[in-house]
């Protein structure tokens, strides 16, 4: 069962489905479908399997044994990268789940948190709560100063060229399947009302 679990405000925009996508994943192939990372020592996989998204294939991270490794993040393709000035006021989403319950009572969970790197330093995440969940919920994240918690350096300088989009899945302690997500998408800020009627207006004026 899905749900949706809006961790940041979103209005306004364009449904997805009428939406123009800037780029997007589903790992229905069963490949990281050019998504990468670098295993450290002891630290776990991304795997991809083919059933259990919502639906189809999703990314999976298992942890190795040594749970207490540094986790890899996992690095969007070049197609999510680049200047995301136009991009102000549009969107990400994904979908998330908690595959294994916590080994520690009360232990806070985390999920797949969003990370955006610039090519001059700067770096920033998603503000949100904690996923305590084994069913499929979506994150949305509009594409906006105010729903981003500046790491280092300005927000400004991040998307003015980002130069890494970055999730990564390691949630809980212990070993074993933990985060995991599917359906991400980068779609860009609808065309504003007013825009619509000039492009109609040079598009009658042209006819004539």
């Amino acid at each position: 069962m899905k749900k949706t679990m809006t961790l940041v405000a979103f209005a306004g925009c364009a449904s997805l489905a009428s939406a123009t996508i800037i780029a997007q994943n589903t790992w229905d192939s069963g490949s990281l479908e050019g998504w990468t990372y670098a295993s450290g020592t002891g630290g776990g996989e991304y795997e991809v399997p083919l059933f259990g998204g919502n639906p189809g294939g999703f990314v999976q991270y298992v942890d190795g044994t040594d749970g207490s490794a540094p986790p890899p993040q996992i690095f969007a393709p070049a197609e999510y990268l680049g200047d995301y000035t136009s991009y102000v006021g549009g969107y990400f989403e994904y979908d998330i789940i908690l595959s294994t319950p916590p080994t520690v009572p009360g232990e806070p969970l985390n999920y797949p948190r969003l990370r955006l790197v610039g090519a001059d330093g700067s770096e920033a995440r998603i503000i949100a709560d904690y996923l305590v969940d084994d069913s499929w919920q979506t994150v949305h994240v509009n594409i906006v100063e105010s729903e981003w918690e500046m790491v280092t350096g300005t927000w400004a300088g991040l998307i003015s060229n980002v130069s890494a989009v970055k999730l990564g899945g390691d949630v809980i302690t212990g070993s074993g399947p933990e985060g995991g997500f599917d359906n991400f998408v980068l779609v860009p800020a609808a065309p504003t009302t007013g825009l619509l009627a000039v492009g109609m207006a040079l598009a009658t004026r042209r006819r004539r």
